[in-house]
């Protein structure tokens, strides 16, 4: 077990670049993963390097970006886990998973304005690009697919390296 704490200490510390908030939750994930190779999914897609914002009136990217699922790809890798994890890649959610969660008219608000070119979703830093559209399809199809596959004894545990993350998302508005 020590050596299995141990590769996920690794893979915690490859991913320095990750925020602040993404590294507790790696805290968070290896103190409680009992791990057993045969029992953890992760899932994963090459969409949630799409959703590529930036905050113009500051001239920087966001500090959530592309570049945490790269963190996480290579600190896996480099760990030698990619070979230990059941790695699926995330299918698109159907919408009646997201509009049982979000309110019609607000995922209709989203889509729209991903299809006319992106822009803000409120007077923050929560805004969307064309490409989001498909990328939040698929972040919502991989926690979809991860209860599925955890509901059905596939697997014990899942972990989705997802984006957007979603946490600025309540049931008809940005946050």
């Amino acid at each position: 077990i020590l050596r299995k704490i141990e590769k996920l200490c690794c893979l915690y510390r490859a991913c320095t670049r990750i925020p602040a908030l993404t590294q507790i939750t790696f805290q968070h994930w290896i103190i409680k993963l009992n791990f057993s190779p045969s029992t953890v999914g992760w899932i994963d897609a090459d969409q949630f390097k799409w959703h590529i914002t930036t905050r113009s009136d500051l001239q920087r990217i966001h500090p959530e970006n592309a570049e945490r699922i790269d963190a996480i790809r290579d600190g896996i890798i480099q760990c030698g886990l990619d070979s230990k994890l059941a790695c699926i890649q995330a299918p698109p959610a159907e919408l009646s998973f997201i509009t049982a969660i979000h309110s019609p008219t607000y995922v209709q608000h989203v889509e729209q304005l991903c299809h006319h070119g992106g822009g803000r979703l409120d007077e923050d830093d929560t805004s969307v690009v064309p490409a989001s559209w498909v990328t939040l399809l698929h972040a919502a199809g991989a926690a979809v697919k991860a209860v599925q596959y955890v509901q059905q004894g596939h697997w014990k545990r899942a972990f989705c390296s997802v984006r957007p993350p979603g946490h600025h998302a309540l049931a008809d508005q940005a946050m």
